[in-house]
């Protein structure tokens, strides 16, 4: 997405990135089993009135999710999604 924020007097907004963006795809091998990948990209900026440049960023995530059915106290069973995911995959450093 391009983003050209700007106050009312046409400065420039502290800390907006003219360029960000988020891709992710979802794969299912089964019915039951799917794998969730997600990319975040945060373009540079300037912040303190263009004291202090920032470098863009990319940030990862996976995931996983499994449906079962678990037995409820009736003795029905009842669908259920059980979901795992790691955000900031490769743990780096960003603002």
């Amino acid at each position: 997405m391009y983003l050209d924020a700007k106050d009312y007097k046409g400065n420039k907004i502290n800390g907006a990135s003219k360029w960000s963006g988020t891709v992710g795809a979802i794969y299912h091998p089964t019915d039951e089993l799917s794998f969730i990948g997600r990319m975040t990209y945060l373009g540079s900026t300037s912040i303190n009135n263009g004291a202090l440049d920032v470098p863009s960023f990319a940030k990862y995530d996976l995931g996983a999710s499994y449906k079962t059915k678990l037995k409820q106290y009736t003795g029905n069973l009842r669908p259920d999604v059980l979901q795992c995911s790691w955000q900031g995959l490769l743990e780096c450093s960003f603002w």
